[in-house]
């Protein structure tokens, strides 16, 4: 499936782009995903992802593809791999001044499979036993049940767990926006993807509350839309 996206630089940026993390001082990149775009009332921009994505670098650079090229987009300022409150996550500070602001849309399939994009609306704590999706830069849209909430994990991280069925995310899709949605409509943000696999015979991932994440960064808020770009 091929996303399609306006050429012009504002739209470069979205929840579910694949994004490469500078490691250590090294000219290794991770490959990760960018979750959720924030917004501090101060008007600083940013897009959320994993924390593990950071390894152990303390200001890393952080680039995504455009025009086959990569291009630096920002910096991780903020990082959390378990800490106190159980929280994973790091903040991209995001340069908007060269490459122009992150759309606030989520890539979601339409009735005919076709992947389209959806604006993030308000976001939404679901319950043990709803549904919500994802989308993850290496593979794709991913549906699932939640089947644990406030699971600790490893790092002493307090996650929700979600079994995906036949489908899951893989190396790569850490960061990836999970949300619920009313169609093409809206979407609301759940959390971001921070890892899964195989558990009893099943597929499953886990992901970081949105609200969790919000709170543990204080001012910053979830960038919304009315629209997004055909």
């Amino acid at each position: 499936m091929n996303l399609k996206i306006r050429e012009d630089k504002s739209y470069y940026i979205y929840a579910g782009k694949r994004i490469h993390i500078q490691v250590s001082d090294t000219q290794s990149k991770a490959r990760c995903t960018a979750g959720f775009p924030v917004i501090k009332p101060n008007g600083r921009k940013g897009m959320l992802t994993a924390g593990h994505c950071v390894y152990e670098n303390t200001d890393p650079d952080v680039y995504t593809k455009i025009n086959g090229t990569l291009e630096d987009i920002g910096d991780v300022t903020k990082v959390a791999v378990g800490d106190e409150e159980g929280n994973e996550y790091a903040l991209i500070e995001l340069h908007t001044w060269e490459w122009g602001d992150p759309t606030a849309c989520v890539p979601k399939l339409d009735r005919n499979g076709i992947l389209q994009f959806a604006p993030i609306n308000s976001t939404y704590s679901p319950k043990q036993g709803e549904e919500v999706c994802g989308f993850g830069s290496f593979n794709g849209y991913v549906c699932g049940k939640i089947v644990e909430v406030d699971q600790t994990a490893e790092f002493t991280r307090r996650l929700n767990k979600i079994d995906t069925g036949l489908m899951n995310f893989r190396g790569g899709d850490s960061g990836g926006p999970i949300f619920t949605s009313e169609g093409l409509a809206r979407a609301h943000p759940v959390g971001h993807e921070v890892g899964g696999g195989k558990q009893d015979g099943k597929n499953v991932s886990f992901y970081m509350p949105i609200e969790t994440t919000l709170k543990a960064l204080g001012n910053f808020k979830i960038t919304t839309a009315d629209s997004c770009p055909n």
